[in-house]
């Protein structure tokens, strides 16, 4: 029976309808689709419905067998109702899987606190230990007791050595302390190069190389912080030390220090 209605069609046609035939098949539609040629349209259809109908600017010449049987198979399909219905169907699910989307974003936004809270648990312990008022906070003057800026620097360098071989909570205080005035030196020559030459060259020759370097950072540290806070934290911290200092990441030290000026201000 195929092949009398294949003998039926122009060899043009037929090798027309096998390139035809062949593209379809490689449409992802072809896999539960089936196509419908009636008169200058194109329409794809499943079992039950018709998913898109195209019309084309020339007609399809169809056989009257061919029209009888679509008409027979939907005899009162109203095919713009039917594309706008399926618009509307395709919209109002786009519309739901926005609405979708937008509160999986919502839920997946962090709060407000998150953003701007610490970022770990150290932070937090620094932050409180250098904002919580304290009772009776022993501080003294300042100790060192030389005139010119070369004794104080080596007065704060013999006290680092000093202060350097114990592990008792007064002798670490007591290397923060010099860490801070050496702070205070360091700021009286920001202007002076070979000052600030000299005083690294004496700390590297005196502490060593890598104890320099890690001085001259937490120098830095602990002096903004305390331009920040006082003095009283500087003899009340549980938490401050000069090795957690230097093992900041400079982010977080940033961090810090916003969060002890914000709190501060509000002392």
């Amino acid at each position: 029976m195929n092949t009398q209605n294949t003998q039926q069609l122009q060899p043009q046609t037929l090798n027309a309808l096998n390139e035809f035939l062949t593209i379809w098949n490689q449409d992802p539609l072809a896999t539960n689709h089936s196509l419908v040629l009636t008169g200058n349209q194109v329409s794809v259809m499943n079992e039950t419905n018709i998913f898109l109908t195209i019309e084309t600017e020339t007609p399809i010449q169809t056989t009257e067998d061919e029209s009888d049987m679509f008409e027979s198979l939907f005899p009162s399909v109203n095919l713009d109702e039917l594309l706008e219905t399926e618009e509307t169907t395709m919209l109002s699910q786009q519309e739901d899987l926005n609405e979708e989307t937008t509160e999986e974003l919502l839920l997946q936004e962090p709060d407000q606190e998150e953003i701007f809270s610490p970022l770990n648990n150290s932070l937090t312990e620094f932050i409180d230990d250098l904002t919580t008022e304290k009772d009776k906070v022993f501080t003294r003057m300042d100790p060192l007791i030389g005139t010119t800026y070369e004794e104080k620097l080596q007065e704060i360098i013999s006290r680092l050595k000093k202060e350097n071989r114990g592990k008792q909570r007064s002798q670490l205080i007591k290397t923060l302390e010099a860490c801070y005035y050496l702070g205070q030196l360091r700021e009286s020559i920001t202007e002076d190069r070979k000052r600030i030459k000299y005083t690294r060259n004496t700390l590297q020759k005196s502490l060593g190389s890598l104890r320099a370097t890690r001085t001259w950072k937490c120098t830095e540290r602990v002096y903004k912080i305390l331009q920040v806070c006082g003095l009283s934290p500087l003899y009340s911290t549980t938490k401050i030390t000069f090795s957690s200092l230097n093992e900041l990441s400079e982010k977080d030290f940033i961090d810090l220090l916003d969060t002890v000026k914000i709190r501060s201000a509000h002392f």
